[in-house]
């Protein structure tokens, strides 16, 4: 699972904006034939203002980090982003990694590198204010303070 944590930030974003968009994801997502350049340019077709693929890419972090945000303040947090437990005792019963089982150090370290791809708390799952800043959410890492969940 090494080096999976960067490459599932960026589906976690690209699939937030398709969604923004409201366009279907299976291009973008399964077929990996229309990114976020291609959506850019379609964007700006259509409104006639000029945004780069990097420009939507920080959109997505942006809402994807304000979803979290949202689900930090109803608990969530790393704890909860957890497999089945059967995911640890049970192995695969088929395929190339037949008889693999997942592990929880597997799991922690993907996790640690997922969450520093995504610019969050390692510890707790959840972005910081400076991440909430930095992406434009300012008022709700300012609401995230005072209900004691950063």
């Amino acid at each position: 699972m090494e080096g999976k944590g960067i490459l599932n930030k960026w589906f976690d974003d690209a699939t937030t904006v398709t969604n923004l968009l409201v366009t279907c994801f299976f291009p973008t997502v399964s077929l990996l034939a229309i990114g976020p350049t291609h959506w850019a340019k379609l964007l700006s077709a259509c409104t006639g203002r000029d945004i780069s693929g990097d420009e939507l890419m920080a959109v997505g972090d942006k809402v994807f980090t304000l979803q979290r945000a949202y689900l930090a303040r109803a608990g969530i947090t790393r704890k909860d982003d957890d497999w089945p437990e059967r995911f640890y005792r049970e192995a695969l019963p088929e395929g190339p990694a037949k008889g693999a089982r997942l592990t929880r150090e597997m799991t922690n370290k993907y996790l640690d590198e997922y969450y520093e791809a995504r610019g969050w708390d390692k510890a707790t799952g959840l972005p910081g204010k400076k991440k909430l800043v930095d992406v434009g959410l300012k008022d709700v890492a300012n609401d995230l303070a005072r209900r004691g969940k950063l």
